[in-house]
């Protein structure tokens, strides 16, 4: 979509998938693999921080994340979002909200200094929750392949153990017929 659009397009993946998915495009910049396990906040912050570069040394205009949104057990849909560069706040209307609107406020420190410190935490929070995100989607995944994988074996059971009971039920049967015989060929 964003090719279509003349733009050029520079890929970060984490985990071996996207890597794998993405790898033969020859567009993937960085790669993060093996820290979908962990989910802790560094990995989050190493990503952040080379997208962060990226973008503020120019090499990228604009930043979106992609990632698998948990909504349920049964239901994971892709997700995309805007990261950089932020789009100040609307108050439903198509122009920006109006900042000061309630009454005038006074900055210590003044706010670029807050944003220079808020903006990492603000990045490393929302892929740090997308990591959360795709753990939650693949762990309901496993979950559910795992319920229908013992819902299988309970089904296999209860036919062999049908098949065992018909299969008992025949040679009682054909050893009651033989002493049957047995017996009438004696009185016989």
């Amino acid at each position: 979509q964003y090719e279509a659009e003349g733009k050029t397009v520079s890929i970060v993946t984490v985990g071996k998938k996207g890597t794998q998915a993405f790898r033969k495009t020859g567009k993937v910049r960085a790669s993060f693999n093996d820290i979908m396990g962990s989910f802790q906040m560094f990995n989050a912050r190493e990503i952040s921080q080379n997208i962060t570069e990226a973008f503020l040394t120019g090499e990228s205009d604009q930043v979106d994340l992609v990632y698998g949104k948990f909504h349920s057990v049964a239901v994971q849909k892709p997700n995309r979002e805007e990261l950089l560069p932020i789009k100040p706040l609307t108050d439903g209307a198509s122009e920006p909200a109006v900042a000061g609107a309630g009454g005038s406020y006074t900055y210590e420190p003044d706010p670029g200094e807050i944003m220079e410190v808020l903006l990492p935490l603000f990045l490393n929070v929302q892929i740090y929750h997308s990591m959360l995100e795709v753990g939650a989607s693949e762990h309901a995944a496993r979950m559910t392949a795992m319920d229908n994988a013992t819902n299988a074996c309970k089904d296999i059971i209860k036919d062999l153990t049908r098949l065992y009971n018909k299969a008992r039920q025949a040679a009682v049967t054909n050893e009651l017929m033989d002493i049957v015989g047995g017996a009438e060929a004696l009185r016989g």
